[in-house]
């Protein structure tokens, strides 16, 4: 492959090519036809995975450089899908990642006038099931055509039955919405059928081994219900495929709450949303030296009515206003190549005497100059483009399907990375603006998207959100702006806990030493080989070899050590060897080799990396020695001592991974001078694995919070005056609970508080992060509420107060607040209060002073935490109207609780 694969990928093709093998041994022995499904959620890179796979099969072999039965020279694959569009778009993307198979003419797409007696080997075909339908050339006669489609297809299968396999992609089927689309789309699954059920009417067998590819495990089980198959699923868990950061984190969701927010103006609010992404990209690329992004707004509008079609309009929503109002947003007039369509036809359009140049689908992503595209339904299938960030869509809430299949195609992440640094709030999600969709229809969206068996699911967190601007109406609203951006913020530089073993493996496939895997791996085994030697003699390992040696032959269980050694070794069970007839012997043989190969591949999923297998090839070398280099057996021999010694041995993998850890600062300073010579980039991230996991507290570049912030409205939500941000009559929503009203009504008394503002608790956008340790690790708190004060002494300062401090991790976290105020004396702090509400009355701590720093430093549990807040600044006369929890609750305003990578 021409790319690196995403670890859960290669997990993935490992998987398939590991049931692949079995499906093929399980038809030549028995007859069973088979039925292999990759299923993963959108934007997880099944093509790419297929792609590993085809290759694999066709040319590489295993990709872990593995032994066994391929490639297979006489294999074929036939790619069906109902989408023409979509042949052209996977053979691209084909083309890019094979390194050889597209250069050796390996990829073909049938046309109308293939006409061959088989499928060539070692061969990737693709066809449209339009091209197999009642009024396709393939499947008539005439003009000298030779061979049918069907007669083509018997033939290979006839030919080489276990060496052809068709791969039904239905990951991009969209919706049948018009009478004609549902047609075609029955008539599609027809076809399908046909390979999956054969069909005697065109003299189509049964395809013995077919491949699905879809969203969800459900829309497989429905392609092969009531047939004969044995289904093997291999599942890529969402989750895993949003931590790879080939997604985005999460997809905010807008709609229309008050009439305020009619269609223009929301539409304006996209755009200027839209022009925070290009700023960001653009910080993003000279921060960073990767390429720059140039992002994409998406604005779908109405079809033409029979009325607009008669008037010259191309659609019941006004283009030339939508066109006018965006213009404004970026300050004028763009270039005309800035706005395009992808309407039907993609002609150039004359939209109120100004042309709208038309693009393909195929195109959009290509296309340098274009910054926003009307279209209307041409999107919501078989189509990617990761520079779309914001949408923008005037239709009626009638179906969620479109609107959620459209999602699908704009959550990948251009970088195929999760993007860190300042920007990385904004550039890790995607918004939808749906000004025709109220609560009921925004709900319907989110089940959609968030519901493992729909299509349409994606693991990115959706989060409905409405939109608020820098509150102008506050006279220091902009100072206020200026001086969070000088508030020292931290993230986490938290790696995955991984195995020592696979760090390790990983740290050699990283270094650019020759057969540094090989190298790496080979270390791990030799030290396993000597763990074998040294429990060889054990009464734990000789009982295990005993029950390894066990496998069942019909009724009967016999050892596979004294059946293969010959008559003269005895009677083993109820039935000696020399009671076996030669067709017995002969199955027993057979039975014997594929038990003991499934349980050595699964014993190398267990250990991973090929080591299994490694020990083996090994224990075959010494048991070939020991013999005077007789064979007698010395393969079979060693599965069985490698499959006891990981049955015997409890300790076997946390020692594995003790010595990989010692490996790893062995392979440190050998390889000094090779990991100097690295580029900037490989050498960050090989240090990363070498160094380790532990979670530590990084600042953020310091950058002020946007002039516009998404956050939820809650259903209890209240509304409040002077928040730094607010909706556009003014009101922040949000939900605050006892002690939260309490501290803030007592600040509004204070004549110099200017403003406040409501931190955020997740990593989605600006939020003020502070620090705190549990033993070595880090973690991240978030002081609730930022007030705002005109000082006369100091000028305007920010005041930090949290009233949350009665949990368990109390003391951790007031010593971390504690530690943050005295280490950053030039910040613009006025106060920084850990607050409780005790018997009802409001307690404050203020840590910017010595004394106080003093005092929490020497708690240890919260009830000290607790003693040393009754002892501090009681509010007289102050009562709290209620003492709910602690916990700051759900007040509908946060994006979410706790970032995926934090």
């Amino acid at each position: 492959m021409n790319i690196e694969l995403h670890e859960f990928q290669l997990k993935a093709v490992r998987k398939l090519l590991y049931e692949l093998k079995e499906a093929r041994r399980e038809f030549e022995l028995e007859g069973m036809r088979q039925a292999l499904a990759l299923s993963a959620p959108t934007g997880s890179g099944k093509t790419v995975i297929m792609s590993a796979l085809i290759e694999a099969v066709l040319d590489r072999g295993h990709p872990d450089g593995e032994a066994g039965e391929f490639p297979d020279d006489q294999a074929s694959f036939l790619w069906i899908t109902d989408q023409p569009q979509l042949n052209t778009q996977t053979i691209d993307r084909m083309r890019s990642h094979f390194d050889r198979i597209w250069f050796g003419g390996g990829i073909e797409e049938i046309k109308e006038s293939f006409d061959r007696e088989q499928l060539e080997p070692r061969k990737l075909y693709f066809i449209n099931t339009q091209k197999l339908g009642k009024n396709g050339l393939l499947v008539k006669r005439g003009d000298g055509r030779q061979h049918l489609f069907w007669d083509t297809m018997r033939n290979t299968v006839e030919d080489r039955p276990s060496s052809v396999y068709v791969v039904i992609d239905e990951a991009h089927r969209g919706m049948a919405e018009t009478r004609k689309q549902k047609s075609e789309a029955k008539e599609a699954g027809s076809i399908v059928q046909k390979f999956i059920k054969g069909d005697p009417g065109v003299g189509m067998p049964k395809v013995p081994i077919i491949f699905g590819v879809s969203a969800t495990p459900k829309r497989f089980e429905e392609l092969i219900a009531d047939t004969d198959r044995r289904a093997r699923l291999v599942r890529v868990k969402p989750k895993e495929a949003l931590q790879s950061g080939l997604l985005k984190e999460s997809i905010l969701l807008r709609h229309s709450l008050t009439p305020i927010d009619n269609e223009m103006t929301l539409l304006g609010s996209a755009a200027r949303r839209f022009l925070m992404f290009e700023k960001a990209w653009r910080a993003h690329h000279q921060r960073s030296g990767g390429p720059l992004i140039e992002p994409i707004m998406l604005v779908q509008v109405e079809d033409a009515s029979e009325t607009d079609k008669k008037q010259g309009r191309y659609s019941a929503t006004d283009l030339a206003e939508a066109r006018r109002v965006i213009s404004d947003v970026f300050g004028g007039v763009p270039a005309s190549n800035v706005f395009a369509h992808a309407f039907q036809d993609a002609k150039t359009l004359n939209v109120n005497g100004t042309d709208l140049r038309g693009l393909a689908p195929a195109d959009i992503d290509g296309d340098a100059d274009v910054k926003v595209v009307f279209f209307k339904t041409a999107l919501n299938t078989g189509w990617d483009c990761p520079r779309a960030e914001v949408m923008m869509s005037f239709r009626a809430a009638k179906d969620p399907t479109p609107i959620t299949q459209l999602v699908g195609r704009m959550v990948r992440t251009p970088l195929r990375q999760r993007v860190e640094g300042p920007e990385r709030g904004l550039l890790n999600a995607v918004d939808l603006y749906l000004p025709k969709y109220d609560e009921k229809g925004l709900d319907a969206v989110v089940r959609h998207l968030t519901d493992e068996d729909q299509e349409t699911h994606t693991p990115s967190k959706v989060i409905p959100v409405v939109d608020l601007s820098l509150n102008r109406r506050l006279p220091k609203a902009e100072e206020c702006r200026a001086l969070l951006g000088r508030l020292p913020t931290f993230r986490l530089d938290r790696r995955r806990r991984t195995s020592e073993t696979a760090r390790f493996m990983k740290i050699a496939g990283r270094l650019q030493v020759e057969d540094a895997t090989e190298k790496a791996r080979g270390a791990l085994t030799r030290w396993l080989g000597a763990r074998l030697e040294e429990k060889r003699p054990g009464a734990p390992f000789r009982e295990a070899l005993k029950r390894q040696d066990q496998v069942e032959v019909g009724a009967r269980r016999l050892a596979v050590s004294e059946m293969l050694a010959g008559p003269e070794t005895g009677s083993v069970g109820s039935a000696g060897p020399d009671s076996l007839h030669s067709d017995e012997a002969s199955e027993f043989e057979e039975v014997a080799d594929r038990d003991l190969i499934s349980r050595i591949d699964r014993a190398d999923r267990e250990l991973g990396w090929g080591l299994a297998r490694a020990l083996v090839k090994d224990r075959e070398s010494v048991i070939e020695a020991e013999n005077s280099g007789a064979d007698n057996g010395a393969y079979r021999s060693a599965m069985l001592e490698v499959l006891a010694l990981l049955k015997s041995d409890s300790d076997l993998k946390r020692d594995l991974n003790r010595r990989a850890g010692e490996l790893i600062d062995e392979w440190k300073q050998r390889h000094a001078p090779d990991i100097e010579a690295l580029s900037k980039g490989e050498r960050k991230d090989l240090e990363m694995l070498i160094s380790p996991a532990v979670e530590s507290a990084q600042p953020v570049e310091p950058t002020p919070p946007p002039e516009m912030i998404a956050r939820r409205r809650g259903k209890s939500a209240q509304r409040w005056d002077k928040h730094l941000y607010a909706e556009a009559d003014g009101g922040y929503f949000t939900y605050l609970n006892g002690w939260e009203r309490a501290v803030l009504d007592e600040e509004f008394e204070r004549p110099e508080v200017v403003a406040w503002f409501r931190n955020q608790l997740g990593a989605d956008q600006w939020r003020l992060a502070v620090p705190y340790y549990k033993g070595e690790d880090a973690h991240l708190m978030y002081p609730d509420l930022i007030v705002f004060r005109q000082s006369k002494d100091e000028g305007l300062v920010a005041d930090i107060l949290d009233p949350h401090w009665l949990k368990d991790d109390a003391a951790a976290k007031v010593k971390g607040l504690a530690d943050y105020a005295e280490k950053h004396p030039d910040a613009p702090l006025g106060r920084v209060e850990a607050i409780a509400v005790i018997d009802k009355h409001i307690r404050r701590l203020d840590l910017s002073e010595e004394q106080n720093r003093s005092a929490v430093r020497a708690c240890n549990t919260s009830l000290e935490v607790r003693a040393c807040l009754e002892g501090m600044n009681l509010t007289p006369g102050r009562e709290a109207e209620q003492e709910p929890s602690e916990l700051r609750q759900d007040s509908g305003d946060e994006l979410e609780h706790e970032s995926v990578m934090e």
